[in-house]
């Protein structure tokens, strides 16, 4: 097992409230957190443009920051960039947090 880190993501949506969005993953902290950053600045540029500045019916953000995860060799591989990944984040008893990947 490896160490990764996941940032969660909430979609809201005006009339229904807020919901999870999945989640992004990265091999470290820094790398997570410019990835985030660089996906938040292309929604909001693209918001912007498609609703002339208005806040729009739904949007993502990210849910806080990101945390260290325990993820497998195989989904470590596909983290030779930043990406979303369908899976959960397990907590097991002694508190390790582990990222299942699940099929999409």
């Amino acid at each position: 097992m490896r160490v990764a880190y996941v940032q969660e993501w909430l979609e809201h949506e005006r009339g229904w409230g807020t919901r999870h969005d999945g989640f992004s993953l990265a091999r470290d902290r820094d790398e997570s957190r410019r990835h985030t950053a660089g996906l938040v600045a292309r929604m909001r540029a693209d918001e912007a443009w498609l609703y002339l500045g208005l806040v729009p019916d739904a949007y993502s953000a990210p849910a806080g920051d990101p945390v260290a995860v325990e993820v497998s060799e195989v989904t470590w591989e596909k983290l030779a960039e930043p990406r979303f990944l369908n899976g959960r984040i397990i907590e097991t008893k002694i508190g390790k947090r582990v990222f299942e990947e699940l099929e999409a």
